[in-house]
């Protein structure tokens, strides 16, 4: 058996956390889950997911610090990053994803078809794959 594709889920709001592994839920992805920028780098550097979906704003370091650093180290830069903001807007993000090398922006609140296509896109990016659904 294959083993589960792992992606991150990084929000500082418990219920965001809960809905987004909801819509993504199958027995091909492992969900991880952290609520801070700190633990989201450090779950980054000791699980290697595919996918982070990071929101932007949190406090302490924010999701743009955290996808920078991502970025900018060689041995994580391959992590894809999808921003997800509901202040931002869809200007904001793309800003933001320029500014930082994010693959991606979604906003709040959450869109699920958007959800769970941009994380498949995402998955078949990173190993070139056909997207899963």
């Amino acid at each position: 058996m294959e083993c589960p594709r792992k992606i991150l889920l990084v929000d500082d709001h418990e219920s965001s956390l809960v809905m987004l592994e909801r819509l993504l839920a199958r027995p091909t992805l492992r969900c991880l889950r952290a609520s801070s920028g700190v633990e989201a780098l450090r779950l980054v550097r000791s699980e290697r997911p595919e996918v982070v979906v990071l929101d932007v704003c949190m406090p302490g370091m924010d999701g743009l610090e955290v996808c920078d650093a991502i970025k900018r180290d060689p041995e994580l830069a391959e992590t894809r990053v999808i921003l997800m903001s509901a202040i931002l807007g869809q200007k904001g993000l793309q800003e933001g994803e320029e500014a930082v090398g994010a693959d991606g922006y979604l906003g709040k609140p959450f869109d699920p078809e958007a959800v769970r296509a941009g994380v498949a896109a995402m998955l078949a990016q990173r190993r070139g794959a056909h997207p899963e659904h």
